[in-house]
């Protein structure tokens, strides 16, 4: 592999498809293969060399390019010293076979500078035979700039000397297949050899770009493959630099020049002498490429890469690097399938790298948000791993509204997305264009998506105005992209409250109390996302009550803001207000720490109390309609702080007694109004008795079993567990 890669011949195989009638034309010599941008190549051979027809070594040099890197990982060539010795090199010995064809007579003559054994000619006659067919249609396109033709031999080299060409597989003028791999310099080869007639074929010279390597002593295998490896890919580098002359050939250059910054990685990985020597040249590659990530977005990824792997050994701060993928690259190509893949993939890889050495996840994760976005169904498996990853003290709540606004920023990429191709096709007609892409285009309301497509987080965690451009973008809906990204926010919320309920600490938690609450009545309007996100919400706020029953007495005046009067209440948000009055009437208590005093428990009592006449008081029917369950956690919440306090222990009553004189049709759910009253009636029962509802309403924690405003027949089981615990 080695030879292959350091040795390959450096002129053009000649045009199998044209007639050697005479065998004068062998005077005319070879064509020195060229470099991309046209100019005759004066180093040896790579993948970005141009040849109109290749040599079969030519392939081969190919070939090992394409799988070293590969090799390198899988095989482990270079992660160890192997005892196997010197390699075998042509200096030490006898050359190898080799074959030179001279064109001093008229007709071909061939040269043979060591014998083939019969084992080997036998070989190559069978390859030949069973390829032949295969390879004798091979078509040439005449556009790309690369022609590559494998010659159909038949016959073996020795019987290619007295053959004519006549005898020959369709007149085809043939070629050999094996050539010397001793290099072109004077001063390393025969004298024999150094004198050649005009058409000698040309071999890569010993080029060094740098002293990459100390030489100790012999050079085994793994560190012969290793230098030619590490030239080869400095070659590459090199020739990138240069300017196409075809366009399809661009397409070559990347990805030569991908996989030369891949393969150099991979090296430095196991031989950490390279980086100081290779450091300074990959950053000359990041300035290129970066001036154009239009062209170069997959190398810049691979340059980052490279530069995240060994900065750290030479003292360089990857940060900057990272700015320009996370900030610049994902802004401008979020919408291309392939280049969000990368981005992806290079998160998932690096993660650890990427939170130790940087701080992209928690600066640039609304850039990443944007490829969610757009690509909802694709990437939700991989934005599972990474959403721990962003969250910090800083960021939680901005991640928080993030998720929560997954849909309404699907809609604004899209109307972004429609706006730029009615921009870029000129289009003035007024006709089907959908509301969103003409306030997308208004300046007055600019700043409204400039915040939902900001790039970078720190910018404010919302905006007041949020409810408005939800309006803006309500036709955006039905889109398929905003309905999918309704979908995946539910499971993202989830394992965010996972996330921040075992990792994070109090006074991060108690910050986002007040968010839960705005949020949960500020949702866009996309199918079943609203009745979703709201009962994650209800759900996930009861277990950080419970978590931390302080927050009751820390938050109390959001949570009385928020229960006072109908705003914040009806059918489609009464889940999440039963769980936040049930909280308050569970943890407003001094049997927990966090300050919560009498004040504040007749504080939550009045406002209760009055949410409580307001529901029950209603003479007409249809105006707010409202479930049997929401007017029994209203009373049990109102018994339990009476409890607490005996001053409220009479209001408690008198509230509980005029709820069961209403009527049934006020009720969403008439067939529970029964239950309802019986409710009722034990808690009024329970309240006239000072010393026994405390124990009852409010039991010790190893008491718990869940369903103390649920069921019916609780208070009897408990009164009886209590008079067995008191005579006992």
């Amino acid at each position: 592999m080695a030879h292959w890669l350091r040795h390959a011949s450096t002129v053009s195989a000649p045009n199998p498809y044209q007639r050697q009638l005479f065998g004068g034309s062998k005077n005319r010599g070879y064509q020195a293969v060229s470099e991309i941008d046209g100019t005759a190549s004066r180093f040896f051979y790579t993948i970005l060399s141009i040849a109109h027809y290749s040599f079969p070594d030519q392939f081969l040099n190919i070939y090992t390019f394409s799988m070293l890197r590969s090799w390198l990982l899988n095989t482990g060539a270079v992660q160890a010293e192997l005892d196997q010795g010197p390699v075998y090199t042509p200096q030490e010995g006898t050359p190898p076979l080799s074959f030179t064809i001279g064109s001093s007579s008229r007709s071909p003559s061939e040269n043979i500078s060591q014998s083939p054994s019969r084992e080997s000619l036998s070989f190559q006659d069978g390859i030949l035979k069973r390829s032949q067919d295969n390879l004798d249609n091979i078509s040439i396109n005449s556009q790309s700039s690369i022609g590559m033709f494998i010659p159909p031999i038949s016959q073996s080299p020795v019987s290619q000397m007295t053959s004519s060409p006549t005898e020959s597989l369709g007149s085809r003028s043939q070629t050999p297949l094996n050539f010397p791999l001793t290099a072109e310099d004077p001063e390393e080869r025969p004298q024999s050899q150094v004198s050649s007639s005009k058409g000698q074929r040309k071999l890569s010279r010993n080029i060094s770009f740098a002293k990459l390597f100390t030489q100790q002593g012999p050079k085994t295998g793994q560190q012969e493959l290793r230098e030619n490896a590490c030239e080869y890919c400095l070659r590459v580098l090199e020739q990138s630099e240069r300017r196409p002359t075809k366009l399809q050939d661009s397409q070559i250059v990347e990805a030569g020049l991908l996989e030369a910054i891949l393969t150099l990685d991979r090296l430095c990985t196991y031989e950490k002498s390279l980086i100081p020597k290779l450091i300074e040249i990959v950053r000359r590659i990041y300035s290129r490429v970066t001036a154009d990530m239009n062209r170069w977005n997959r190398v810049v990824l691979a340059v980052v890469q490279f530069l995240l792997n060994h900065g750290e050994s030479v003292v360089f701060d990857p940060e900057p690097a990272c700015k320009a993928v996370f900030r610049t690259m994902i802004n401008a190509f979020y919408f291309r399938p392939s280049f969000a893949f990368e981005v992806v993939m290079f998160c998932l890889d690096n993660v650890e790298k990427l939170c130790s050495s940087t701080s992209v996840f928690t600066k640039y994760f609304p850039n990443l948000f944007k490829i969610l976005a757009w690509s909802p169904r694709t990437f939700l498996r991989e934005f599972m791993q990474l959403l721990p990853v962003m969250m910090s003290e800083d960021t939680v709540v901005e991640v928080f509204h993030s998720i929560l606004d997954l849909p309404c920023l699907s809609a604004s990429v899209c109307a972004s997305w429609a706006a730029r191709g009615r921009i870029s096709n000129n289009s003035d007609s007024q006709a089907s264009i959908p509301a969103s892409v003409t306030a997308f285009l208004d300046p007055k309301h600019r700043p409204l998506f400039s915040f939902i497509l900001r790039p970078e987080a720190g910018h404010g965690d919302t905006i007041s105005r949020l409810k408005a451009l939800h309006i803006l973008l309500e036709d955006m809906a039905d889109h398929p992209r905003v309905v999918v990204s309704s979908q995946v926010a539910p499971p993202l919320l989830n394992l965010y409250f996972s996330t921040l309920l075992n990792e994070a600490e109090m006074d991060t938690v108690s910050k986002l109390i007040p968010v839960i609450l705005e949020r949960s009545v500020l949702l866009y309007d996309s199918q079943t996302f609203q009745p979703d996100i709201r009962r994650i919400l209800a759900e996930k706020l009861v277990l950080i009550f419970q978590r931390y029953p302080c927050l009751v007495a820390t938050h109390k005046q959001d949570l009385v803001d928020f229960i006072t009067g109908f705003k914040n209440l009806g059918p489609e948000k009464e889940e999440f207000f039963i769980n936040l009055v049930w909280s308050i009437g569970e943890f407003a208590s001094t049997a927990y720490e966090g300050g919560c005093t009498v004040q504040m428990i007749v504080q939550y009592f009045e406002t209760l109390e009055a949410l409580t006449y307001e529901v029950a008081m209603q003479t007409a029917p249809g105006k707010v309609v409202f479930s049997g369950k929401l007017v029994s956690v209203f009373m049990s919440a109102l018994a339990k702080l009476a409890s607490r306090c005996q001053d409220l222990t009479q209001r408690a009553i008198l509230c509980c007694s005029k709820v069961v004189r209403q009527k049934p049709e006020l009720l969403s759910d008439p067939e529970c109004y029964d239950d309802l009253v019986t409710r009722a009636q034990e808690l009024i029962q329970l309240l006239k008795l000072p010393n026994v509802a405390p124990v009852i309403l409010n039991p010790d924690a190893e008491w718990i079993t869940g369903r103390w405003h649920r069921d019916k027949n609780t208070s009897l089981p408990l009164l009886l567990q209590t008079t067995k615990l008191v005579l006992s």
